[in-house]
């Protein structure tokens, strides 16, 4: 169940990914805070300087349908399975620094 979704990520309400299985994007951000959401989740994402975060999606079962939930992950864990992923585009604008 779930398999098929997509997971649309926003930030500010407009979408800046939609990941499906198997997938991945980079969005580079000045330092800051963010909030990325999507219709069932929301994760608070802290930037610093020279720092890379990882978020995934993560589609759990539901009564009728998956949902989508946004989680931070490690380095580690994005790397170990990192061979397995297709990277997609991100389709938002870099960011000023004073956009966060």
């Amino acid at each position: 169940m779930g398999m098929g979704l997509g997971c649309p990520i926003r930030y500010k309400g407009k979408e800046i990914v939609e990941l499906g299985r198997n997938k991945y994007a980079e969005w580079d951000v000045p330092m800051g805070s963010y909030i990325l959401t999507n219709k069932t989740s929301s994760v608070d994402v802290n930037i610093f300087p020279g720092q890379t975060k990882y978020v995934r999606c993560i589609i759990k079962t539901g009564f009728m349908t998956g949902r989508a939930d946004l989680q931070i992950v490690d380095a580690e864990t994005f790397e170990e399975h990192s061979a397995d992923y297709e990277r997609k585009e991100v389709a938002a604008p870099e960011l000023a620094h004073s956009e966060n």
